[in-house]
């Protein structure tokens, strides 16, 4: 093994993770002391190497496994590719690419299968909808790089998956069971590394509350993904928690001039973001709670007046 390679992986990792040298070293190893590892000058201990890779929310194998890969640029690149063609909903071309590198020897190593394997599991349920298929698969995915103490971000993430599944199926219980759980063992890594990861949780968990009349739920959640969306100075997903939150309220029957405003919150966001589709959804529920206050406004003003 080229261990030159290990701190070159480490720091790749904590640069995608948008932490400091200080932050990802605090309380594991000098600041002095990671940055001779990231340029290979020395070779980390395994207690330090287990708390870094804790700490960047990965396991320690995978250090390893991408020190070893002389092609693991391609791996990544293909992770990349996979992750946003399910953003973009397409099917199709992660599952081409899941049967292009499947037996791939460069995608043996465990959190590369857990990866793959992830993933099966989403596309059996989008284009086969096969339910019972697509849970076992991922069920399978949370087992691969699994240890009793050490919950990585992606473990998370596939709990996430699991319950979109229930949630897709109407099984929202179920649903809401594995997206806490996917927040409760987010909180327990050592360092929260993407909030996108916690963002899409909260909303998910938002959405399938307001389902189950839970409206109080409903707004809590996503009044928490709005509070970390804008710790994060990011708009990942705040349009629409900004219109879910709205949503729950008006349903909850709580002041309508604070769901107008959310709602107005969000149209910006989306117009802004140019998600024509939604800003017209939320134009329409704009519309319809300022009418439904003009109505309420009105005869109370006429009955003044007489």
């Amino acid at each position: 093994m080229d261990y030159y390679r290990i701190g070159r992986v480490i720091k790749e990792l904590r640069m995608q993770r948008s932490m400091t040298q200080k932050e990802l070293s605090e309380l594991i190893c000098t600041q002095g002391q990671l940055s001779k590892i990231e340029k290979g000058e020395v070779i980390p201990n395994s207690s330090t190497l287990y708390e870094l890779a804790g700490r960047l929310g990965v396991e320690i194998s995978y250090i390893y496994e991408q020190a070893s890969s002389e092609r693991s640029d391609y791996v990544t690149e293909t992770f990349k590719i996979i992750r946003q063609a399910i953003r973009d909903r397409d099917y199709e071309k992660v599952s081409e690419i899941i049967r292009a590198e499947k037996n791939n020897q460069l995608f043996q190593a465990p959190a590369s299968r857990q990866f793959l394997t992830w993933h099966e599991g989403i596309i059996a349920y989008y284009t086969e909808r096969n339910v019972e298929r697509s849970l076992q698969l991922l069920q399978e995915a949370t087992e691969i790089t699994h240890q009793s103490s050490v919950y990585t971000e992606r473990h998370c993430e596939i709990l996430n998956s699991i319950g979109i599944i229930h949630f897709e199926e109407e099984q929202y219980d179920k649903a809401i069971i594995h997206f806490q759980k996917a927040l409760d063992l987010l909180s327990q890594t050592p360092h929260e590394i993407d909030i996108t990861i916690k963002i899409r949780i909260l909303y998910n968990l938002s959405k399938a509350c307001h389902l189950l009349k839970r409206y109080e739920k409903a707004i809590k959640y996503a009044r928490q993904g709005i509070r970390a969306c804008k710790r994060s100075e990011m708009m990942y997903l705040l349009g629409e928690l900004y219109f879910q939150c709205a949503s729950s309220m008006l349903a909850a029957g709580k002041e309508p001039s604070k769901v107008s405003q959310l709602l107005e919150q969000s149209l910006a966001l989306f117009s802004l973001q140019e998600k024509h589709h939604f800003s017209e959804v939320v134009q329409q529920q704009l519309k319809m709670v300022n009418e439904s206050t003009y109505m309420q406004v009105v005869p109370a003003q006429r009955k003044k007046e007489s």
